[in-house]
């Protein structure tokens, strides 16, 4: 084993399944190619993105996939709690392979790794760093969020008024597995340098957390720049976002046929049959379930505005800043933290998710072609004045860990 890398990054999955593995890998790619650094990618499922395969890029797998899908579940559930053998694999690893100037990038740890990395990492807390691409490091559901009553929750980790409430998406039960793995955590982690993504998730850290040393780079944004969408002259409106309770898309949609919204309403990320029980009849809606980069902007240069109906924090909400960046303006409620983007480009407005008036009253200011067309060329000439880009973001990686 090769033992002069530049970057160990630490994270569940080597594969895009999400944002979080999305950022991954265009941060390895940058690194390893873009800069010529020797990466170690150690990893607890076993697939890797094809992109990933290059002479700059070593791959190791500590772990046996995701926790909560394994075929023995009483095996997974006590793995996920604290993980032996991960933690012994991934100190052997360390070992072997830092040098005086290897930095670790940690990303994700919750589906297949367990906390029991943070005790393999408390011997390098001088040149580790961990990514809050959730709140997992703060609060044992990882969403500062109440499955239950589609809210966001205000408690403190852990505290009494946290260990009864029943805020878990299946059960109490998994609650309190969850509660048990976070003390796991909070018991193996050593005093560590925090990323966070946006100003506005730190914010959510600060608010609940006593942990400090936390610095903000936020997630690349993968476009090329092309000519404005004109917005103002398009006619329908996208809804992005799966149909699971914290991303609100059903909420909205039952807003929007309560105030009888008669644009059509393109849905990107579910299934009509998702909303099978719901009174939705009266909305002219087309579901297309999740699709390719350029599928996706084919739609968005069609649109009149993006509705980002989030219900829970969030940590960045790519989407909306990568509508802007088309020229696309957004609708974003106003309880996630999407909300920095609007502010920082302008181009959008919030809402109260749950409030109807709110709903309405934000909606009647875009029917106006000057009011969208304003947006629409401020949001876009101010984000292609710096484009959060892949090569800024791993100048601010590279910066930070010097």
């Amino acid at each position: 084993m090769l033992n002069d890398y530049d970057y160990i990054v630490i994270t569940d999955h080597g594969y895009i399944n999400g944002g979080l593995a999305k950022v991954v890998v265009s941060q390895i790619l940058e690194l390893s190619i873009g800069r010529n650094k020797k990466i170690l990618l150690v990893t607890g499922s076993k697939k890797l993105a094809p992109e990933l395969s290059n002479n700059n890029v070593d791959h190791l797998v500590i772990g046996k996939g995701d926790y909560l899908t394994r075929s023995n579940s009483v095996d997974g559930a006590l793995n996920g709690i604290f993980d032996l053998s991960v933690a012994l694999k991934l100190r052997k690893i360390l070992k072997a392979c830092i040098t005086d100037d290897t930095k670790v990038l940690v990303h994700g740890w919750s589906k297949s790794l367990s906390p029991s990395i943070f005790l393999s990492l408390r011997s390098y807390t001088d040149r580790t760093f961990y990514w809050n691409h959730d709140y997992f490091m703060h609060c044992p559901n990882g969403g500062f969020f109440d499955y239950k009553i589609k809210k966001s929750c205000k408690e403190s980790a852990v505290s009494f008024r946290c260990l009864v409430r029943n805020c878990d998406s299946r059960s109490y039960l998994i609650k309190v597995w969850r509660i048990l793995r976070f003390f796991a955590f909070r018991l193996a982690r050593g005093k560590c340098s925090e990323i966070a993504v946006t100003n506005a998730s730190l914010n959510v850290i600060n608010e609940f957390s006593y942990f400090e040393s936390i610095s903000v780079i936020n997630n690349p944004i993968d476009l090329i720049k092309k000519d404005r969408i004109h917005s103002e002259k398009n006619d329908y409106v996208v809804v992005v976002g799966r149909p699971s309770p914290e991303k609100g898309v059903a909420e909205l949609l039952e807003l929007l046929s309560k105030i009888d919204f008669r644009r059509k309403i393109v849905v990107i990320g579910a299934e009509e049959s998702d909303f099978g029980n719901k009174k939705l009849q009266n909305l002219n809606l087309e579901c297309c379930g999740w699709l390719g980069r350029h599928d996706v902007e084919k739609i968005m240069a069609k649109a009149r505005y993006l509705f980002f109906p989030s219900l829970w924090y969030e940590t960045q909400g790519l989407v909306v800043t990568e509508a802007i960046a088309m020229g696309v303006p957004v609708i974003c409620a106003n309880v996630n933290c999407g909300m920095e983007a609007l502010g920082k480009y302008k181009a959008g407005m919030l809402y109260d998710p749950y409030e109807l008036d709110s709903l309405s009253e934000t909606i009647k200011l875009f029917e106006s072609n000057d009011n969208v067309k304003s947006c629409s060329e401020r949001g876009y000439r101010l984000y292609w004045s710096m484009p959060e880009n892949i090569n800024r973001h791993v100048d601010q990686v590279v910066k930070i860990c010097q």
